[in-house]
């Protein structure tokens, strides 16, 4: 019976679960869970098809790192050499339950994204100058890009 309910309320949506925020250059916002990564090594391998050049950014909470998903998008990419994605883990080191490394240890976070074949820079998410220097720094790059960005206190 709860799966009938639950049918029935996403018919009458008549939209899509994810949110659609309406800013130019965003096509995904709020997704469930690590879906994200996913949805941006689709657009990322889809602009490479059609010869388009842009940037695909995708932001990553490290909770959402401890999800499979994240990693299968991050060998979807590799494999398929996507130098137009760039993703983002904010490195926090909370999860929605607790601290990340209670739950499933993440590090060394670092090699596990150069494991997969993406070059690796970490920043402090807490210095704008750093910020600009390594965005700057990661247009043209030959692979795909994963920026560790340090958010705790």
């Amino acid at each position: 019976m709860q799966q009938v309910e639950c049918r029935s309320r996403l018919a009458r949506w008549r939209q899509p679960p994810t949110a659609h925020i309406g800013v130019e250059g965003v096509e995904q916002a709020g997704a469930p869970s690590a879906a994200a990564a996913e949805a941006a090594a689709g657009i990322a391998l889809a602009a490479k098809l059609d010869e388009r050049d842009f940037m695909t950014v995708v932001l990553i909470g490290d909770g959402e790192s401890q999800e499979g998903s994240i990693w299968e998008a991050g060998m979807f990419a590799s494999q398929h050499k996507l130098n137009n994605l760039i993703a983002i883990t904010d490195r926090n080191r909370l999860g929605s339950e607790d601290f990340t490394e209670n739950t499933a240890g993440l590090e060394p976070l670092e090699d596990r994204w150069r494991a997969f074949g993406w070059e690796v820079v970490s920043i402090n998410g807490h210095d704008f100058n750093e910020i600009f220097a390594a965005f700057a720094g990661m247009c043209n790059r030959c692979r795909d890009i994963a920026c560790s960005v340090s958010t705790s206190a």
